[in-house]
């Protein structure tokens, strides 16, 4: 029984098209079917179809049918696949094409030859043991098949981890939108019903290889973000590392100065000549005790390792604490901070007390550093509806609109300079808005109408039962 390939019926209606004419037919079934084809006389009606088609096609390959029965003399196999296979073919995308139609097969070859590596194969089995010799770049398959069927195939292929690259291009002459439905949930990358052009196919053909292409250099390129983001990361790791050892051994020694210097300075009391060597040994070894802190503090958030230790504190018990401890610098610049306590409500909040304490002591240092010299600074602390506000009120030269966008970067200077000689490593306002932000909280700064600038530091506050607790046990 000679096998047919889904494409008669088809090229017929089309050549009697081109010839002007009609095709019906009539059918009953259990008793046999009439088809009747009707050709108008003479010659005049060929000028109008002529007419009605681009100049290019206006020989005997105009249509799609037409154009598919017309083969060139190309060597061919038994299988339909070319015979040899020099190197500029070999360098070719490899196309496999399924089908038990001999024809098809044939068909296909004949479009794909000249651009492409063309194997094929009778039914999905003998596919798949194509594809396991060699993988193919794509592959074009029927749907009908005997053993094993193109939706079968494509399942197959696309289930296993190592074939689920490949394109698959479906053919059937189903063209319902059903049938194509199904194709693609089998997991087809593209669906073409017989009978098809084959300027079409090539042109879906070279549209997937071109997907595949760029999804394979994209992956390439992942691949090696992956591996920069690798070394990037061991780098930065290696980098927080030598940071940890180099400033743990100069924090170490430098606390020791420091402490040495006070008791010194206490042993030999307030008349010696010595006095001031030794608050300038003190105020040194603090003053770089503290960059110090910073970029241990800097890498442990770059790294993600800063750990806290939340527990209720009293920001009002912290405030006085920063006073006390910034009282001295302040007065040997001839400035003055006053500090006003909350006046109603609790101030407490949940927190890391060596944290917190840490970043509103960087505010006021950072005022002192860049106020003017015989200038007050003002500390408050308030209740604002569920937040506890702690904020600093300098009369320095206030901030540009170029240092509000670059407040809280790393290593960033603003445009005002210390007033008083001090240095900074431009990553102090940084590690506040970081360790501020851990804490659920906001940091902000603004300018002030009169001069000067106020940065304040917000956190939610304890609910008054539970704060008024935790108040009494830390007190």
């Amino acid at each position: 029984m000679q096998e047919g390939t889904g494409i008669g019926l088809a090229l017929v209606k089309e050549l009697v098209e081109l010839h002007g004419g009609e095709i019906s037919v009539e059918s009953v079934v259990g008793k046999g079917t009439v088809f009747t084809v009707y050709l108008r006389t003479g010659r005049d009606h060929f000028k109008d179809v002529d007419e009605s088609l681009p100049a290019e096609e206006a020989e005997l390959s105009h249509g799609p049918m037409v154009e598919m029965a017309v083969f060139e003399d190309v060597e061919v196999g038994g299988d339909g696949a070319p015979v040899t296979v020099d190197e500029a073919v070999r360098d070719r995308p490899t196309i496999l094409v399924v089908d038990d139609s001999q024809d098809i097969r044939q068909y296909v070859v004949e479009c794909l030859s000249e651009s492409y590596r063309v194997r094929t194969a009778a039914d999905g089995l003998e596919a798949l043991e194509s594809i396991r010799r060699e993988l193919p770049d794509l592959v074009i398959s029927d749907v009908m098949m005997p053993r094993m069927d193109g939706f079968a195939l494509c399942r197959t292929i696309k289930g296993d981890a190592e074939y689920r690259h490949i394109p698959i291009v479906l053919l059937t002459s189903k063209a319902s939108v059903e049938a194509r439905i199904e194709g693609l949930e089998a997991g087809g990358d593209d669906y073409l019903a017989k009978p098809f052009n084959a300027r079409e196919l090539r042109t879906r053909i070279e549209n997937l290889l071109s997907i595949r292409k760029q999804s394979a250099e994209l992956h390439e390129l992942n691949r090696a973000l992956l591996a920069k983001n690798d070394a990037l990361r061991e780098a930065s790791e290696l980098k927080s590392q030598l940071l940890n050892i180099a400033s743990h051994d100069m924090k170490n020694p430098l606390t020791a100065i420091r402490e040495f210097a006070r008791i010194v300075k206490d042993e030999l009391g307030r008349d010696s000549h010595l006095q001031e060597l030794l608050d300038l040994i003190y105020s040194s070894s603090n003053e770089m005790l503290h960059l110090v802190t910073q970029l241990l503090d800097s890498a442990a958030l770059e790294g993600g390792h800063l750990q806290l230790d939340k527990r209720p504190v009293d920001l009002h018990q912290v405030a006085e604490l920063i006073v006390h401890r910034n009282r001295a610098t302040a007065e040997s610049k001839g400035q003055t901070i006053t500090y006003s306590a909350p006046e109603v409500g609790s101030s407490v909040v949940m927190a890391d007390f060596t944290r917190i304490q840490e970043a509103m002591d960087n505010i006021v240092s950072n005022a002192i550093k860049y106020s003017p010299r015989d200038k007050p600074i003002e500390l408050r602390v308030e209740k604002v509806g569920d937040l506890v506000r702690f904020s600093v009120r300098d009369q320095g030269p206030g901030l540009t609109d170029e240092d509000h966008k670059m407040l809280f970067g790393k290593f960033q200077k603003l445009s005002a300079q210390p007033t008083g000689g001090e240095s900074s490593t431009g990553l102090g306002l940084s590690i506040v808005k970081q360790i501020i932000e851990l804490h659920e909280g906001e940091v902000r700064a603004e300018s002030n109408k009169e001069g000067g600038a106020t940065f304040s530091i917000e956190l939610a506050a304890l609910e008054d039962e539970h704060a008024d607790q935790e108040a009494s046990q830390l007190g």
